[in-house]
């Protein structure tokens, strides 16, 4: 066998690979499907499909097209829900992640300053059961 022959044959199984699976797998990425599925839907192994992104720099430019498209299109459907609908619990989730807003507890302490302050936390539903049980 000649140089030549040695640097164009890698070894391995000719590649399945066709350039449709480029648009197919933006479709696929675009309702949500993982890319483990992905590569079983072109009777693939995970690994393989993997090495094609690496190798198909447009596969893998359509995975994330397509990721984005379907995040896009959720964020689009919340926030329609949220205002046109007047969803309170899509309006809560939005304003938490969108606009940093948390629930908030506060304490507040009036005792001796000069005293450690000791907090117990327990288990509400626990709590009465225990307290249920130790007047009987």
């Amino acid at each position: 066998m000649t140089n030549d022959k040695l640097k164009t044959n890698k070894g391995g199984r000719p590649s399945v690979f066709k350039e449709e699976y480029i648009e197919e797998t933006r479709k696929l990425a675009t309702l949500g499907v993982n890319e483990e599925d992905i590569a079983w839907f072109f009777h693939v192994h995970p690994n393989t499909f993997k090495n094609w992104k690496k190798k198909h720099l447009q596969l893998l430019a359509a995975l994330k097209k397509g990721k984005a498209d379907r995040n896009v299109s959720l964020m689009k459907a919340m926030f329609e829900n949220a205002t046109k609908r007047h969803n309170a619990s899509v309006q809560i989730f939005l304003a938490k992640n969108w606009l940093g807003m948390t629930d908030r507890q506060e304490l507040l302490h009036t005792g001796d300053e000069k005293k450690p302050v000791r907090l117990v936390l327990e288990d509400y539903k626990n709590n009465n059961n225990n307290n249920a049980n130790s007047k009987s």
